[in-house]
């Protein structure tokens, strides 16, 4: 019952986020749960530091069916809350 671990430092949870690993790689690594790395990035306020999975609009470009130009991709419509 002694498995009492130590909790995950700001400096610690800082480095493996700016490494580029995913909150749930941390939590493979750690050995912790995936709910406490969230709460720990909540609790430290570095959520500012996770990368989002999509692409600024503007790195996207698609074709439009009317003019069939290669147009920016926040010159279209959005979908259901996206933009592709």
């Amino acid at each position: 019952m002694e498995n009492l671990e130590k909790d995950i430092t700001s400096e610690e949870l800082i480095n493996l986020i700016s490494s580029g690993l995913s909150l749930r790689k941390i939590s493979n690594r750690s050995g912790k749960s995936l709910s406490s790395i969230r709460y720990w990035v909540k609790k430290y306020k570095i959520s500012h530091l996770l990368k989002t999975k999509n692409p600024t609009i503007t790195d996207i470009k698609r074709k439009c069916p009317k003019c069939n130009m290669e147009k920016e991709l926040n010159n279209f419509y959005k979908r259901r809350g996206n933009l592709l």
